[in-house]
C-alpha cells in the first residue's frame, strides 16, 4: 500500500492485517504479493506489470473481471488480448490455446 494515511474500518484493517501476514509468508518464497484497499487500486497495481504489445490471457478470474481489468484490456489497443469466453465453439477455444 502506498504511504498515504487511510483511516480504515474494522474490517478493512483486519483484511491488510492478514494481506501482510500472508505476503510475508509469500515473500519467504520468493514470491512478490501486494495489497490494495479497493479496485481502483488493484486495477492501477496490475497495469504497472504490463508494457505495450504484451500478449495476455488468463484461465478465468473473477476478481480481475470485478476490478474492471478485463474490460480495460479490451478496450485498449495496447495489448494483444486472448479471451477464451471470446471463443464461440470448442474448436476456437483450442485454437486460442493450441
Amino acid at each position: 500500500m502506498d504511504d498515504l494515511e487511510i483511516e480504515l474500518t474494522p474490517k478493512q484493517e483486519n483484511y491488510q492485517n492478514l494481506a501482510e501476514t500472508i505476503i510475508n509468508k509469500f515473500n519467504t518464497r520468493g514470491i512478490e504479493g501486494y495489497y490494495c484497499i479497493d479496485r481502483e487500486e488493484a486495477n492501477a497495481k496490475a497495469k504497472r506489470f504490463l508494457t505495450p504489445d504484451s500478449t495476455i490471457s488468463w484461465g478465468g478470474s473473477m476478481t480481475l473481471s470485478e476490478i474492471g481489468l478485463i474490460d480495460d484490456l479490451k478496450e485498449s489497443d495496447d495489448y494483444i488480448i486472448y479471451d477464451r469466453a471470446d471463443a464461440k465453439t470448442l474448436e476456437e477455444k483450442r485454437e486460442l490455446f493450441g
